[in-house]
């Protein structure tokens, strides 16, 4: 039992000054003579049946001074718990007759009803009646709690607050006696006499105590969580399952060669670019390297066909007091006849109604109101150029859907049933499902689709999913075996479904959906990439103008700005008499070989002409960049006994007026 004041609620009183002390005091005279209350006393009379159910009658004297309705009582109850009113009635303080009050109506003198789920209250005083002063009323509430014992291995534990702490005023005598039945046995030394003593503000009475049950099986009112063993049981096959899903998963990744090493740094140079990048199209090497077709292949078209002297374009810098911005002025160069289908839907859709110039302005005007994604121009066919890249590539089976839905309807299916024989475990069916399904989303789907298209580095960064799953499995095992809210086995079994089912989810959305030799291409696709950007980190790269789609398609944009800032003045200078691509076949001429024509050397310029004109091939990046992320649509996005402060496993609570 505890049996010793705890004074955490009272140290800030103790420690303030006495002028402070002294003015609150003042200040809390005057409020008091408009409006107070406390108790002169409060007995409460306890008895745990046989079936661990506990039998209160708590009677509360309350002394109101000032407009008080009347009465209120706040009770705790903790998941699994339940209350129970038996009755209520007011004992007139004068001769101590009970007067029968009325449930359900706190429009009458002596009624009471229920404010909310844990609120108690009843009426003392009409709205027109005179305020009270120092009036005294005595009220008797029985009520009981089931399933308040902890079972505590062969034992069980009651942890009960008998008083409550959220009020403001205080209990002046304080007594309690709490009776066993004799199925039930105390430690020797309990007499289930407390009191009397005072109950601060802040203080509630917690009865801390082991109980051993001498009944025959187990009390009725206790609720009982799953059994040892099922629940270990329940975990282990968990745990095996999903490692079972995990291995079987590596395996399947291993085989496509998701794990194989990239190619080596020294067997790359141009050659090597000419025969794995340079035989395509910029924009399908976009598309093939990232697994996506956006913003980054709509500008690569763009610059192919500037290459190609299709269509002709500059930057022009517009300012707007202390903010400014690229704007991109295009103009088709090229019959429309002549361009090819994505080519053709694109041009069309840039340059609309027929006409032969634009700028970023006019397009932005023109589908403000509709929207405009150009890279639905070109996906379809980039997406059918990129097959082409690797024929006769067989892809793997698509992970099925089916058993991870079956999973979930099974899981769905152990709720209800839970519902039906434990309902109280559905509060910890809501629980765990919702705490589970945010988690899944936000750290295990996430991340797995990320992981997808990794070819690189893809086992170091299987832990950006793998080590939340191991969480989320962890979590789960640790309320399994510790029985923490005494769960039944349903409700642990749906969960463990459901937990399952989630798993396999995100192993097969982290599945590699092509076949071997997509994998190789992305992979050297990967080390091109990687090449191009160290390039860009040298004084004098081993870089061609021609080269500058393929650069824009890697996404390096950004990459050629920052080089263009450190070293583009020099190596300009240096260039500019081999760099021709503003008035030369180079540019405007009628095919396209990035590493035989055009500049043999880098300039950060794209070539000169409309690339170099805000000052770099990053500024016609930039301004291209906006064009090919398109216009949004309007309204789419681009959120014992101890007086205590509480900590008692039931009871407890508030009361006061109201």
């Amino acid at each position: 039992m505890r049996l010793t004041a705890v004074a955490t609620l009272t140290a800030g009183f103790l420690t303030a000054g006495p002028l402070t002390a002294a003015t609150l005091a003042a200040t809390s005279s005057l409020g008091a003579q408009e409006r107070a209350l406390h108790w002169p006393s409060i007995a409460v009379e306890a008895r745990l049946d046989r079936d661990g159910v506990l039998h209160v009658r708590e009677t509360q004297a309350m002394r109101f001074t000032g407009d008080w309705n009347g009465g209120e009582r706040r009770f705790n109850v903790n998941a699994g718990q339940r209350l129970d009113l038996d009755g209520m009635v007011r004992l007139d303080s004068a001769t101590g007759r009970e007067v029968t009050m009325v449930g359900g109506d706190l429009d009458v003198v002596d009624g009471f009803d229920w404010a909310g789920n844990r609120t108690l209250r009843w009426r003392s005083r009409l709205p027109g009646d005179p305020p009270f002063h120092d009036a005294l009323r005595t009220y008797r509430l029985d009520y009981s709690y089931r399933n308040i014992l902890v079972p505590d291995g062969d034992a069980y534990r009651l942890d009960h607050d008998f008083a409550f702490t959220d009020r403001e005023g205080p209990i002046e005598v304080f007594t309690l006696r709490l009776t066993l039945d004799p199925a039930w046995r105390a430690p020797d030394g309990f007499t289930g006499e407390f009191g009397p003593l005072r109950l601060d503000p802040g203080y509630g009475f917690t009865v801390d105590i082991p109980l051993r049950y001498l009944g025959g099986g187990r009390p009725a009112g206790v609720v009982f969580g799953a059994d040892p063993m099922p629940r270990y049981t329940l975990a282990s096959l968990l745990v095996a399952l999903v490692v079972a899903m995990i291995v079987r998963f590596a395996q399947r990744e291993r085989s496509l060669g998701r794990f194989a090493p990239g190619a080596p740094a020294d067997v790359i140079d141009e050659a090597w670019l000419r025969r794995i990048v340079f035989a395509h199209r910029p924009e399908v090497i976009g598309a093939a390297w990232d697994e996506e077709t956006g913003a980054a292949e709509v500008t690569a078209v763009l610059a192919r066909l500037e290459q190609e002297g299709k269509i002709d374009s500059r930057v022009e810098r517009r300012q707007l007091w202390l903010f400014g911005r690229n704007v991109l002025h295009m103009k088709l160069l090229a019959d429309r006849e002549q361009l090819g289908d994505y080519e053709r839907s694109l041009i069309d859709a840039l340059f609309f109604d027929g006409r032969t110039e634009v700028d970023t302005d006019d397009i932005r005007k023109h589908y403000a109101k509709s929207g405009f994604a150009p890279s639905t121009k070109i996906e379809g066919p980039l997406q059918r150029l990129v097959e082409r890249m690797v024929p006769d590539d067989d892809a793997p089976p698509k992970p099925g859907w089916r058993p991870t839905a079956a999973l979930v309807v099974a899981a769905i299916g152990l709720f209800v049933a839970t519902g039906i024989t434990r309902p109280d475990d559905l509060l910890v069916a809501v629980a765990g499902a919702m705490a589970a399904t945010i988690w899944y989303v936000v750290m295990l789907l996430l991340q797995a689709r990320l992981w997808r298209p990794r070819v690189e580095g893809a086992a170091a960064h299987a832990l950006r999913f793998l080590v939340p799953m191991a969480v989320l499995l962890a979590a789960f095992v640790l309320v399994v075996v510790q029985g923490r809210f005494r769960a039944g086995i349903l409700v642990l079994a749906g969960l463990a479904v459901l937990l399952l089912a989630l798993c396999r989810s995100a192993l097969n959305t982290a599945m590699w959906r092509h076949g071997p030799g997509r994998m190789q291409l992305r992979r050297q696709l990967a080390a091109a990439r990687r090449y191009l950007a160290r390039e860009l980190r040298q004084p004098q790269p081993r870089l061609r103008d021609a080269w500058f789609p393929y650069l824009i398609a890697f996404g390096l944009g950004p990459h050629m700005d920052k080089w263009f800032a450190a070293f583009g003045g020099a190596a300009h200078g240096a260039a500019r008499s081999a760099t021709s691509w503003g008035d030369s076949s180079a540019r405007h001429g009628a095919g396209h070989s990035p590493s035989g024509s055009g500049s043999a050397t880098w300039s950060g310029l794209g070539g000169g002409g409309g690339f170099a004109g805000g000052g770099s091939s990053g500024a016609w990046v930039a301004a291209a960049g906006a064009i090919s992320a398109g216009v949004a649509k309007p309204g789419s996005g681009s959120s014992g006994g101890s007086a205590s402060s509480g900590g008692s496993s039931s009871g407890g609570g508030g009361g006061g007026g109201w």
